[in-house]
């Protein structure tokens, strides 16, 4: 028999199974959030659910936080225009997140992030709303 001590149990059924980041042009409490932000932030919630630790890197809207946790979700928010949004996000991921994630879920609503160009050891998967 092998004997485990109960808190190396339980340290080891709270470990984080993934780090996810998300990329998107809204989040929830943007005032002009729709149907694709409530889809994507009822995704982000139930990965946190599952125990994994989810990030949402998108654009900042007026008085809004630069960074704020949202349902367990980290929302880091970096540029608030909707021409420009995309390259500011993927230069604050090359300078600050690069490496530091398992997968990036891109989403696509209009103009793509184009992830797979700029990511470094993470998956890449799309979401993609308009389809």
């Amino acid at each position: 028999y092998i004997f485990i001590e109960q808190s190396a149990i339980s340290d080891a059924l709270i470990t984080k199974l993934m780090k996810i980041l998300i990329l998107n042009w809204k989040d929830i409490n943007n005032p002009n959030a729709g149907g694709a932000e409530l889809v994507i932030h009822e995704l982000a919630k139930r990965l946190v659910q599952d125990n994994n630790e989810v990030t949402l890197l998108t654009s900042a809207f007026k008085n809004s936080l630069r960074n704020e946790t949202i349902d367990g979700v980290g929302v880091v928010r970096i540029g608030n225009s909707r021409y420009t949004h995309n390259f500011k996000a993927i230069n604050y991921y090359r300078k600050n997140l690069k490496n530091k994630f398992d997968i990036i879920i891109e989403c696509v609503n209009t103009a793509p992030y184009l992830a797979n160009l700029f990511r470094g050891r993470e998956k890449v998967i799309l979401f993609y709303h308009q389809l």
